[in-house]
């Protein structure tokens, strides 16, 4: 009969260090002349995350350039038709409280003057969600080239040390 327990096992290797990647700390490890080919596994990594890091910060911005031409569309063309629609919906307003108008027909315009303002809302606000976009893709790139900046000031302060030690 098997016997359930509440215990934990786990299979690796003692003092073995799950998901972690080389980088600024086996380049500072880098003392001795055999320890030149860990410094340069290092600096070889840190050039790969640079490239990658290159390649989605240049997506960024092919989006980002996207994105604003298709914002500038939306304000020449949507922007303009929602004015249009709030300006006809006003005007239904205007009719539907004049004197000597009908009460089912004060309504029937009231109601179309509802729905032309939810229409000129609706177009407003993919215009909105244009713009959200295009400040969340420029965070991103901010937040990857602030990534780039430090990882070329590891590789700066790395090599300096190693030009120190082995010349």
């Amino acid at each position: 009969m098997y016997r359930y327990s509440n215990e934990l096992q786990h299979h690796g290797v003692k003092g073995m260090k799950w998901g972690v990647r080389r980088g600024t700390s086996q380049l500072s490890k880098a003392k001795t002349t055999g320890d030149r080919e860990l410094h340069n596994k290092g600096v070889a990594t840190l050039n790969k995350h640079k490239t990658k890091i290159n390649k989605k910060v240049a997506r960024l911005d092919k989006n980002i350039s996207t994105l604003q031409a298709k914002r500038n569309r939306q304000m020449q063309v949507d922007d303009v038709k929602a004015a249009r629609l709030n300006a006809k919906a006003a005007n239904l307003n205007r009719r539907a409280t004049r004197p000597f108008t009908s009460g089912w027909k004060a309504d029937k315009l009231m109601r179309q003057a509802t729905l032309t303002n939810i229409k000129a809302d609706v177009i407003r606000s993919k215009s909105q969600e244009t713009q959200a976009l295009i400040n969340k893709t420029k965070t991103q790139k901010s937040i990857f080239e602030k990534g780039l900046s430090d990882i070329d000031r590891t590789l700066m302060a790395n090599g300096e040390n190693f030009v120190k030690k082995y010349s």
